[in-house]
């Protein structure tokens, strides 16, 4: 386990992303230790006490006031300092894990922006949401509070074990007998849980992503009569969860009734050889019963060990996880700016690619847009169309070759870059909640009223935005007012056209609509073709016979039709 020596280890993974915190742990363990020193003694000096009082050195009973105030005093005192520091450690540390929690979810927000997307497509959206919210909430639990309560129960345990050694060697030979046999097979038992607890983590990202399936293509489902297989693939994953969840419970149940039935054992055990011991007068009454407290405290430490080891063996499953994400790659951003008036040539030069782990998809692609030029791609689905629109937009880097836009590569151009310079409409257009203002100027907060109305009456969106009580207040999204497949392109289309892009890509951008709507939609996509290089991908004629040039992509390759 990656704890170490007075913490510094336990963010270690995390020091790169969220910054180092060994000093600040260091100091709220301390404070722990020092508390947990200060109450283990209180029991002793109660002994201590109850000997002052009830004094049976000799024939008559006295009793040792001065002896009796001074360790009242101290008994004072301990609980004093153990309440300062518990409350300061506590405080701290709670403290700190708030504070790690806000910088990894600042830095997992950042890196899922950064990532590139192909590895980000490697990871199902339900997996990365349980990564989010169940072990962050896990590996602030192990910050806070878990690792903690582990050190102070070893602590704990060790200076107990220390002290009935101190009171009476022979009584803590006795009771000690059984503990080493119960150290060991909970650690066994913990140990065994690690992969179950994995597994465990694994199938609840797993069951998140098929719940959203289930939810975002219900009808396709109901449609296809698939809800018998659906719920069988579920069924498979939800027994997998159930199963590991199941077998780690199940073994971690087993130490708190161990951890019970030795307490008691030993508890008996010296409680008989006690009373004899006393009746020899061999051991004070004082420290019996001192001794026998610290009997019944022993098993409190060594449960809050175990326990919070086992949760510790979970929690850093979930460190694992998170760390996991950090360590993807980033995706590179360019550093050499375009013109600042861009005349919006495209080529691509002996271009290949493939995504990783497949079959190359693209052949050694060569074609070029002049500024000003409409090209239409057209091609079988699966040729690399879309592909090659990928590839524009920098979301994919060319296995080999290159794509330019005014001569310059497009993988040194930075990407704010990029999108000042091309705007696309894709075939399912992004809509996200909140009002239609804020998803038309999204990453254009300079545009003013005056260039989003032009925008909009360009795409034609002004008509239907006149309609809404609201006018463009009006809040849309996936969970709030969802927008037919019409009004979400012309929203993109606004959008695309709103930063005045000298590259428009039209991505199947008439695909789903009614003729009537089609035709307005149409109109707006004329509109913004004008005085613009545009690449038109599909195969509807209305928009490939504005094409200046067509280029047709089959199996991999691009010619001139």
């Amino acid at each position: 386990m990656r704890m170490g020596f007075f913490g510094q280890n336990i963010l270690k993974p995390l020091e790169e992303y969220v910054g180092k915190s060994d000093k600040r742990i260091r100091v709220c363990i301390l404070l722990s230790m020092i508390s947990t020193v200060s109450i283990s003694l209180v029991p002793y000096f109660c002994g201590l006490f109850l000997q002052n009082i009830i004094n049976t050195g000799g024939a008559h009973s006295l009793v040792d006031m001065y002896g009796a105030i001074d360790v009242a005093t101290a008994i004072i005192f301990l609980i004093a300092v153990w309440y300062v520091t518990t409350a300061h450690s506590g405080k701290e540390m709670n403290k700190l894990s708030l504070e790690t929690s806000k910088k990894i979810r600042s830095k997992l927000h950042e890196k899922m922006i950064t990532m590139p997307i192909e590895d980000l497509e490697k990871i199902p959206s339900g997996d990365m949401t349980s990564r989010i919210a169940g072990d962050l909430p896990a590996v602030v639990d192990l910050i806070s509070r878990d690792y903690l309560a582990f050190l102070s129960g070893i602590l704990l345990t060790v200076l107990i074990l220390a002290i009935m050694v101190l009171v009476s060697p022979i009584l803590a030979l006795t009771y000690l007998i059984t503990l080493p046999a119960t150290i060991m097979v909970s650690r066994r038992i913990t140990k065994r849980s690690e992969k179950d607890y994995a597994t465990q983590k694994a199938m609840i990202g797993r069951i998140d992503s098929e719940m959203s399936e289930i939810v975002s293509n219900h009808r396709e489902i109901k449609t296809h009569n698939l809800e018998g297989i659906v719920a069988e693939r579920f069924e498979t994953s939800n027994r997998r969860f159930t199963e590991a969840m199941v077998r780690s419970e199940t073994r971690s149940g087993f130490i708190q009734p161990l951890v019970t039935i030795t307490s008691n054992l030993g508890y008996v055990m010296t409680s008989v050889l006690g009373a004899i011991m006393m009746l020899q007068g061999s051991l004070t009454l004082g420290a019996f019963l001192a001794f026998m407290v610290y009997v019944r405290l022993l098993g409190s430490p060594v449960t809050l060990a175990t326990t919070a080891l086992s949760s510790i063996r979970s929690e850093m499953t979930s460190l694992d996880r998170l760390v996991e994400v950090f360590r993807s790659p980033s995706a590179e951003d360019g550093s050499t700016p375009l013109h600042s008036a861009p005349e919006g040539r495209v080529e691509f030069e002996d271009v290949s690619f493939s995504y990783r782990d497949s079959d190359e998809i693209l052949h050694g692609v060569s074609f070029e847009v002049n500024p000003g030029e409409t090209v239409a791609l057209t091609g079988p689905t699966g040729s690399g169309k879309s592909t090659i629109v990928n590839l524009l937009l920098r979301f994919y880097h060319p296995t080999s070759g290159t794509v330019r836009i005014d001569g310059e590569d497009v993988s040194d151009v930075p990407r704010k870059d990029l999108s000042k310079v091309i705007g696309a409409v894709m075939q399912e257009p992004w809509v996200f909640d909140g009002t239609i203002r804020e998803n038309v100027v999204y990453n254009r907060e300079w545009a003013t009223d005056e260039d989003v109305e032009k925008a909009m009456e360009i795409t034609g969106l002004s008509g239907f935005v006149k309609t809404l009580p609201q006018g463009l207040d009006t809040k849309v999204g996936n969970d709030i007012h969802v927008l037919p497949l019409a009004q979400k392109r012309m929203i993109a289309m606004t959008r695309a056209i709103l930063g005045n892009p000298r590259i428009l890509v039209l991505d199947e951008a008439l695909e789903g609509l009614d003729p009537v709507t089609r035709l307005a939609v149409f109109d707006g996509l004329k509109k913004m073709m004008d005085d613009r290089t545009v690449i038109i991908v599909g195969h509807d004629r209305m928009l490939v016979d504005q094409a200046d040039r067509k280029l047709t992509v089959r199996d991999g390759t691009v010619t001139e039709s």
